[in-house]
């Protein structure tokens, strides 16, 4: 069950760890164009909608409520690097989201996978918890990481590769 989605889970985390490996802490909040985000905003929102996953099987989240307000979609980042937490916790919430959700997946029921998630919005494309959680671990994160490897790019920083 979802094997091929976990293995682009992990890609996807080994990508989001090279991409932030050598952002400074004092660019994390930089924009450098009008409507883009930054560093903080795609790993706060990636954790955020990590620990999604939980909330789709009725199980507790593990991050801070208040990151809602920061990271849930529709949230705008700001330049103001002191509203956001350091790097160092931003990447502690997706490595232990990564830990916890393939097993939080692994132990639903096929059942419980197969109903609808009541998200309106997403129901056309990802009908179902399972279809919605595939999306959580694959095709989201890999939108938000080419952005962040373009806002890279930007800054003068190197290309990563993301193959092991």
């Amino acid at each position: 069950m979802m094997e091929r989605e976990f293995k682009l889970y992990g890609f996807t985390m080994h990508y989001l760890r090279l991409l932030a490996e050598d952002v400074p802490e004092e660019q994390m909040a930089y924009i450098p164009a009008p409507g883009l985000n930054h560093p903080a905003w795609f790993i706060g929102h990636l954790a955020v909608c990590a620990d999604f996953v939980p909330k789709l099987l009725s199980q507790p989240t593990i991050c801070p409520p208040e990151w809602d307000e920061l990271f849930a979609p529709g949230s705008v980042p700001t330049t103001d690097r002191s509203r956001y937490p350091s790097k160092a916790e931003l990447l502690a919430k997706n490595e232990e989201a990564f830990v916890r959700n393939p097993k939080l997946i692994v132990e639903a029921s096929e059942r419980r996978l197969a109903m609808p998630h009541g998200i309106e919005y997403f129901t056309p494309l990802y009908p179902t918890i399972g279809d919605m959680l595939a999306h959580l671990m694959a095709t989201h994160p890999a939108w938000h990481l080419g952005q962040f490897s373009t806002w890279r790019r930007l800054q003068g920083l190197k290309g990563v590769m993301a193959f092991p």
